[in-house]
C-alpha cells in the first residue's frame, strides 16, 4: 500500500515541501521523512480522508517539526502557509508570535 502511494504521490508531495522549504536538498529529505512517517502512522490511517490528503497533512507536520528542531528562522507568512491559517487573522500571529517568544526564553 505504502509502494504505491509513493509512486502515486511523491511527485506532488515534493512540490508540496519544496514550495514550503524552497530548498531541492531538504524537499528530499522531508519527502523521505514524510513516507518514513507515514509507514509508521499507517496502521492508525482512518481513510476519513483521502489519501493524498493524509500524506500532505503529514508532510507539514514534518516540515513544522523541522522548524521547529532547527530553531530555524521563518517569516510569519510562510508558517501561516504551512498551517493553512489565513495570515489577515492577527489574533493567531499574535499567538505564534507570543509562544515562539516564550520558547526562546
Amino acid at each position: 500500500m505504502i509502494e504505491r502511494m509513493y509512486q502515486a504521490y511523491k511527485a506532488d508531495l515534493y512540490r508540496y515541501l519544496l514550495k514550503l522549504c524552497r530548498d531541492e536538498g531538504l524537499a528530499e529529505e522531508l519527502l523521505s521523512e514524510t513516507f518514513y512517517q507515514a509507514i509508521l502512522s499507517l496502521p492508525s490511517y482512518k481513510k476519513k480522508s483521502n489519501e493524498k490528503t493524509w500524506l500532505c497533512a503529514i508532510a507539514r507536520h514534518v516540515y513544522l517539526r523541522y522548524i521547529e528542531k532547527n530553531k530555524k528562522y521563518v517569516p510569519m507568512n510562510e508558517v501561516a502557509y504551512a498551517v493553512e491559517m489565513p495570515i489577515e487573522d492577527d489574533f493567531w500571529i499574535r499567538r505564534i508570535h507570543e509562544l515562539m517568544e516564550q520558547r526562546d526564553e
